[in-house]
């Protein structure tokens, strides 16, 4: 009885949810709306301490403070833009 009546409230959820899930129409939004993203050089850069950089309020944070973070990982490489991605003169 209560796996059927776990299905039925599924069904249900489903039923409910199911039509938000087909995305988005540029229509639904007024003229003029424009869409963004965002990131951080924390999340990007990685290199820590090289080339005299200054440590960020993250840096500080998530090497006193990783007790605090689930996995307990910092951003010293993140992507590694700043290695990976050298300006060409």
């Amino acid at each position: 009885m209560a796996a059927a009546m776990a299905m039925v409230i599924m069904l249900a959820a489903l039923a409910i949810l199911a039509p938000s899930a087909r995305g988005l129409d540029r229509a639904e939004f007024p003229p003029g709306f424009l869409f963004g993203a965002a990131t951080s050089s924390y999340q990007i850069e990685g290199a820590y301490l090289e080339d005299g950089k200054g440590l960020s309020n993250w840096d500080v944070f998530t090497h006193t403070q990783s007790r605090e973070i689930n996995d307990g990982r910092n951003g010293d490489v993140a992507d590694d833009h700043y290695h990976r991605f050298m300006v060409q003169s």
